[in-house]
């Protein structure tokens, strides 16, 4: 069994240890992915409100141009040139309308007049192949991706042929609803730089690139980057010498509160796992300790049982081949002890059937008013008789003290406490029996109780340790029957014990005690 329990412990740990390791990466896994998920979102948001921004500073081009016939062509193209460089051209074209027009046939025409038309061709250096470990689909993803970039880059740098403006503390708000869209607080600070001597170098193929300048900064009210906070760079332009850089601090605080639902149940299914396990695992144990204690019960009933057998059969046959010519007297002693050990073994088995009884609640009690000084008188006698040690007993019990009880259950919580009594001490043993008002006190001179003894003293198959004692026979039933059967009369029943200074027994409540000195 102890073995069973042992594999048993060690595979519950284990798996124990398993779903906690498989629970603890799936939810790192879970955090990194939505932390790469929100910095993702981020960049497209940066990207998107840059767009949008685009699109309101041309409208508004078109808007305050539509008085005087503004119109104007935006032509963006971009494809593989010589040794698979991406190469971008942009052509830019406005053209003004002149306002006097003539109605032939029912039919406006006007004088169209081509004002300025800008060119730019980059070729960008870097070339573009496919990677060898990456499949042939994501190679074209990719491809595509860097293509339409380039013409991104190539529609902003023609809108800002046109109108160089751009609107800063619009970006900016943009931004500040996207970040909260994708579950920030919104705070960041967005900056403008370049690398070029001004924000829009047109008429020329290749730019040359120095330091870069912070042209504009917009921040959140009272917001500072912090030395953790990260940053996020989105280049507009085909050139590449301007761009938009933006800090926020870092996401995992907020991916950790948008994960808040899912940390708490797994944490509460970790716990209801490990709870239900170790439950578990004290059922085991409890269980064992129970088919041990049951064990044990077996073997010391059994020799409980048969002593008041043999002893009772022992002195039948002595009756039987006992001479006729012997004394009454002899015979009538062999037929005490065959009385007294049938009692005793009677005794034993009503105690079993009595504690089944309890147990299914269906002990029933037969009460009488007792003569409690005259039962215990009777008590002691029979103890007296079968006592194997020199037992020395004080009664200090009114003669006329009554107890409402049921007699048969009372005469074994006394026998219980008496044999108790006898069985945890020395050679020589003093047993004190003393009743006074609503108290009932059994008190002796034996090897006493530890202070862990008394908390499990009235549990069912428990047995104190006997010290220098041995073989002391019990199956660690009598004091919890003893505690049943009082609680059942309505009383109560406490222990007072010191190792080497003996146990008191107190039974309180007592029922109708009527005595001369109350």
């Amino acid at each position: 069994m102890k073995n069973n329990l042992r594999h048993i412990a060690i595979a519950v740990i284990v798996v124990m240890a398993v779903l906690f390791a498989y629970q603890s990466w799936w939810l790192i896994r879970m955090y990194r992915s939505e932390v790469a998920k929100t910095e993702n979102a981020v960049r497209t948001a940066l990207r998107t409100c840059d767009f949008s921004e685009m699109m309101a500073r041309l409208q508004r081009v078109r808007d305050e141009k539509s008085g005087i016939g503004f119109t104007g062509d935006i032509t963006v193209g971009a494809g593989y040139g010589e040794g698979g460089t991406l190469v971008s051209q942009i052509n830019t074209t406005q053209y003004e309308q002149d306002t006097l027009g003539r109605q032939i046939n029912g039919q406006m025409t006007g004088v169209t007049k081509r004002i300025s038309q800008t060119t730019s061709s980059v070729v960008q250096t870097d070339s573009l192949p496919p990677k060898p470990e990456r499949s042939e689909q994501e190679s074209m993803f990719e491809s595509l991706d860097n293509m339409s970039v380039q013409m991104i880059r190539g529609m902003h740098t023609g809108i800002d042929a046109i109108d160089g403006n751009l609107n800063f503390g619009l970006l900016d708000s943009l931004l500040t609803v996207s970040l909260k869209e994708a579950g920030l607080d919104g705070q960041h600070k967005i900056e403008l730089i370049t690398f070029a001597d001004s924000l829009v170098n047109f008429n020329v193929t290749i730019i040359e690139k120095g330091e870069p300048k912070v042209l504009a900064s917009l921040c959140t009210e009272g917001y500072e980057p912090s030395d953790k906070a990260i940053s996020f760079e989105y280049v507009f332009d085909v050139q590449e010498t301007a761009m938009y850089r933006l800090w926020i601090e870092p996401v995992g605080k907020a991916v950790l509160k948008q994960m808040t639902g899912i940390l708490v149940a797994s944490v509460l299914i970790l716990v209801v796992l490990v709870a239900v396990f170790l439950y578990l695992i004290h059922v085991i144990r409890t269980q064992k300790s129970l088919d041990e204690m049951k064990s044990d019960f077996t073997n010391n009933m059994t020799h409980e049982l048969k002593t008041p057998i043999s002893v009772a059969y022992a002195a039948n046959d002595a009756l039987l081949n006992f001479p006729d010519e012997d004394s009454p007297e002899q015979r009538r002693k062999y037929l005490e002890i065959s009385q007294s050990q049938l009692e005793h073994l009677s005794g034993l088995v009503e105690q079993i059937l009595s504690m089944s009884m309890e147990r299914r609640k269906g002990l029933v009690l037969h009460r009488d008013d007792i003569n409690l000084a005259a039962l215990v008188d009777d008590i002691i006698e029979k103890h007296r008789m079968k006592a194997e040690k020199d037992v020395t007993f004080t009664v200090d019990i009114p003669s006329d003290f009554t107890v409402n009880a049921d007699r048969m259950h009372l005469s074994n919580i006394l026998n219980n406490l008496i044999d108790n009594a006898v069985k945890y001490s020395g050679e020589m043993v003093s047993i004190n029996i003393a009743a006074e008002g609503n108290r009932l006190a059994v008190s002796d001179n034996g090897i006493g109780m530890s202070a862990t003894d008394l908390k499990h003293i009235f549990e069912k198959f428990y047995r104190a340790h006997t010290g220098n004692l041995h073989d002391v026979k019990g199956y660690g039933l009598g004091l919890y029957y003893v505690h049943s059967i009082v609680e059942k009369h309505g009383w109560s029943i406490s222990v007072e014990s010191e190792p080497g200074k003996g146990t008191v027994f107190t039974v309180t409540n007592i029922g109708d005690c009527r005595s001369s000195r109350q």
